[in-house]
């Protein structure tokens, strides 16, 4: 057995003592390695070792991990034990990373003076960490108890024997070695999923979260977790101790938060509104390649139907009789009949796929959500597929129209129906079974469970939903295709444009079903539909408004999350485009829907129809250059084929160039925080005319003058400095965001290698399983990834000095314009005038808030909503006022 010897030296003046001694218990108990600690009385950090070189500088500058040539052990130097975030701009690494250094050469520098006011000791940790496993290390110190040293003074010896390399069993290496992509899943799932933490970080060794509630944080199965060594509280911050490889979870952690896999209905701090597309998008998201494959199948079906190889397959025998061209399924070649239904069935029950996937977010039993998503849309109900092919209906009551009233004909009866399609009444569905679910729960006897649980969960359930959620939904649903019936028949293609601009609003609220049935009657009755182009418009105007934020966003994390969703709107499937970006930026998201609307428009006036459905987005393209299916039934006449395809592509492509334009003209990624105070002190002006009807000419001069006090704007010079700022941010961002684009693949080739090795050990073949866990423990892209590392570093070293400055000019003018907004309140209720002040705070620090160097305070009022509610209790008073008059 081969012996080392590391000779280690002070890495500053001041009390040495042995690491064991030292006020922190993660390293107390050599959780992060054997070692010694200095109470330092000197600003600068030297190395402690010889021939070393720098192995990795933490990116919060308060540690650096060193290393010497040809030992696979790293010594780590931790500046700040009990670290926040905020503290990095009080320690400076000075040298880079991959850099060889001296003996006894300095290193880093720390502000001591800020270490005993906030953290109360000056505590500077050295250890040293085995990454092979093999090297059993122990430290000699040439010291006994607490003992001053100088700077580069030898205080002992690093010894350890070298072990044999073990035989590493490849089964148990494939069940217990370390994934971490599954692991960062595992880690999000215990500290009560990402609803319930605010923020994440790492430092050098912890990964470190802001919990809201901490009754949601299983800390035992985090602490049963071989790779975390420790877990500590600090008031409400979590802190999971990993050691140096931190990273590796920290990386993996962040993809799948950027991923949105785990945003839950759960915040509480959302708004209804905001819950709401969380919870829809988030259910959307994993039925998109259905949709997408499902699509490409339908446009498969569509072009062997246009070319006369396939025949329109009919469900139901017509009692005039087959047309020419149809054939009925009973009847059909076996392949047209399965063709038929695999390019038909994805859609007609995507609401099964909607329960699965609602069911995974609310944590209902998948067996339960199954059943309960299969009965709303059961083929039983379907029969032959009714009269548009999604099954039959029954009057639940009449409700005294005339079912043959041209407009209100909808609204005759409210009626009972399948809801496989409506993927909102499923997931509400699936809301209300979970509670009934929990609810029975609470009182069945625990012998009865198994009969009775399930039984009544499924029965009250389904009722609840045909005979309530059902008709209520339907009863909107009608009561917008009303809406659209008579706005159909407006002059200028007015109809087709109306029905582009809402529809992608209303597939948001999942309430575009009946809106669909008016142009899939339309097809009925005369054989095309002209309402039908609009819906494809509406997608191609969210495509367009997607591009526009991808060339106008200077924010790298936003382009690459806007170019991953562009590719989806080609297929005709825009809910990634919609929920991922436009949507919650707004502005895209109106800009697309204008975008369809006039290309709506300019398709009626030239009497563009869709005459077959060949599937969504490049592939419905096909439908409109083919004859319609029934042909004998059409009562207007047709553009030429030729024309009426052109015209559509046309119509489609400009929806795409107006959305962009509208959205380059609407969309502003990030304010300057002067135009944001400007805006909102005029807000605030009339929030004070409405609160006080009765102000002088000269207390409005006086309010004016207060706001718009130069004092409370940043100079020119000022707004240089932080553009200059933002641009080094965007471009440490784009780093870090090709960094993590690193990881993830590296994730994704070992996830892969990973199931590979499982398969091969399975299968016995231990051979072939020892070479694909080789290539596992490889690390990938290294090379380019240290490299980003050093870019970052190098960009946030020059960000020191420069964020130290924003940091005060933000606190200079916060409180300047606080100081100002005191001189107006007595014009304000005592609980807005505390919102308002928030919301200036959030204005100035909104830099810091867009590219996460702070949060933003929580407030629950905006300027806007307190000028609604004054307004609305103005007209209260007004009302009151003429009724005592």
């Amino acid at each position: 057995m081969q012996k080392k010897i590391l000779n280690v030296y002070a890495v500053c003046d001041g009390v040495i003592d042995l690491i064991e001694n030292i006020d922190d218990k993660v390293f107390k108990n050599n959780s992060l390695g054997i070692g010694y600690f200095i109470s330092a009385t000197s600003n600068e950090i030297y190395n402690p070792i010889e021939n070393a070189n720098v192995d990795l500088i933490f990116e919060t500058n308060h540690g650096l991990f060193l290393k010497q040539n040809n030992l696979n052990s790293s010594i780590m130097i931790n500046m700040c034990l009990d670290f926040e975030l905020e503290d990095s701009k009080y320690f400076k690494i000075v040298k880079e990373q991959d850099d060889k250094l001296k003996n006894f050469e300095k290193i880093a520098k720390v502000n001591l003076e800020y270490l005993k006011v906030v953290h109360k000791n000056t505590n500077i940790a050295v250890v040293i960490n085995d990454e092979s496993n093999r090297l059993n290390w122990t430290f000699k110190p040439y010291f006994t108890g607490p003992t001053k040293v100088k700077k580069g003074q030898l205080i002992g010896t690093f010894e350890s024997i070298l072990e044999p390399e073990r035989e590493i069993e490849v089964d148990k290496y494939f069940k217990t070695s370390s994934n971490w992509d599954l692991l960062a899943r595992r880690v999000i799932e215990l500290v009560g999923r990402k609803a319930n933490y605010s923020n994440s970080y790492n430092c050098s060794t912890r990964l470190r979260f802001k919990i809201k509630d901490k009754s949601l944080v299983d800390i035992n199965s985090l602490q049963e977790i071989s790779q975390i060594k420790a877990v500590v509280w600090k008031n409400n911050e979590l802190q999971l101790i990993l050691g140096k490889n931190v990273y590796k979870l920290y990386n993996a952690l962040k993809i799948i938060e950027n991923s949105g896999e785990f945003d839950l209905l759960a915040n509480r701090k959302m708004s209804f509104k905001k819950r709401m597309l969380v919870v829809i998008s988030s259910i959307s998201m994993p039925l998109i390649p259905i949709m997408i494959g499902s699509g490409i199948i339908m446009a498969f079906v569509g072009v062997l139907q246009i070319s006369k190889i396939m025949p329109d397959i009919v469900l139901k025998m017509p009692e005039s009789g087959l047309k020419p061209g149809q054939e009925f399924i009973k009847e059909t070649n076996v392949l047209w009949a399965i063709l038929y239904v695999i390019s038909n069935t994805p859609l007609r029950f995507m609401g099964v796929l909607a329960g699965l996937s609602a069911a995974r977010y609310f944590k209902l039993n998948m067996y339960i959500a199954m059943s309960i998503s299969i009965i709303l849309g059961s083929p039983l109900i379907f029969g032959d597929g009714g009269p548009i092919g999604f099954g039959y209906t029954w009057d639940l009551f009449k409700t005294g129209i005339s079912p043959n009233d041209p407009v209100w004909s909808g609204l005759s009866s409210i009626k009972i129906m399948p809801q496989g399609a409506r993927i909102i009444v499923v997931i509400l569905a699936i809301i209300i079974t979970k509670k009934v679910d929990n609810w029975i729960a609470t009182w069945v006897p625990k012998s009865l469970e198994l009969i009775l649980k399930s039984a009544l969960t499924l029965l009250i359930s389904a009722l609840i939903t045909f005979f309530i959620i059902g008709p209520i939904w339907y009863i909107f649903e009608q009561l917008i295709a009303v809406g659209l019936r008579f706005v159909t028949a407006a002059p200028l293609g007015i109809g087709t444009g109306i029905y582009a601009l809402i529809w992608q609003p209303l597939v948001v609220i999942g309430m575009h079903s009946a809106v669909g049935q008016i142009s899939q009657m339309q097809v009925l009755t005369d054989g095309v539909s002209y309402l039908t182009p609009g819906g494809e418009f509406s997608v191609w105007g969210q495509v367009g408004a997607v591009v526009a934020v991808i060339i106008i966003s200077k924010n790298g994390s936003t382009k690459r999350e806007a170019r991953s969703t562009v590719i989806t709107g080609f297929f005709g499937v825009p809910a990634p485009i919609v929920y991922g970006i436009n949507l919650p930026k707004v502005r895209p998201f109106i800009a697309g829907t204008l975008g369809a609307f006039f290309a709506g428009c300019l398709s009626n006036m030239l009497s563009v129809s869709q005459r077959v459905g060949t599937g969504l987005g490049v592939f419905s393209f096909f439908g409109f250059f083919s004859n319609p299916i029934n042909p004998e039934i059409v009562t207007v006449e047709l553009l030429p084929n030729a024309l009426n395809g052109f015209y559509n592509i046309l119509c489609c492509m400009l929806s795409v160039a107006l959305a962009l334009m509208f959205t380059i003209f609407m969309y502003k990624e990030r304010s300057l925080e002067n135009n944001i105070i400007k805006k909102n002190n005029i807000k605030l002006i009339k929030i004070i005319n409405l609160s006080n009807s009765n102000l002088s000419t000269e207390d409005k001069q006086k309010i004016v003058n207060i706001l718009k006090t130069e004092e409370n704007f940043f100079t020119k010079e000022e707004v240089i400095k932080i553009k200059k700022i933002e641009r080094l941010l965007i471009e440490s961002l784009k780093y870090k965001i090709n960094r993590e684009i690193l990881f993830d693949k590296e994730n994704k080739i070992k996830e892969k290698l990973f199931e590979q090795g499982s398969i091969l050990i399975n299968k016995g073949k231990i051979v072939k399983a020892k070479a694909i866990m080789e290539k596992h423990k490889k690390v990938f892209f290294e090379i380019k990834k240290e490299d980003l590392q050093m870019k970052i570093q190098q960009l946030d070293k020059k960000m020191v000095d420069k964020l130290e400055w924003l940091n005060q000019a933000i606190k200079k003018k916060e409180e300047i314009i606080i100081n100002n907004l005191n001189e107006l309140e007595n014009y304000f209720s005592l609980e807005d005038f505390n919102s308002i002040k928030l919301l200036y705070k959030n204005s100035i620090n909104d830099l810091k808030i867009t590219y996460k160097l702070s949060n933003p305070i929580d407030v629950k009022i905006t300027l806007n909503k307190i000028i609604k509610k004054i307004s609305q209790q103005n007209n209260v008073n007004k009302k009151a006022n003429k009724i005592i008059g």
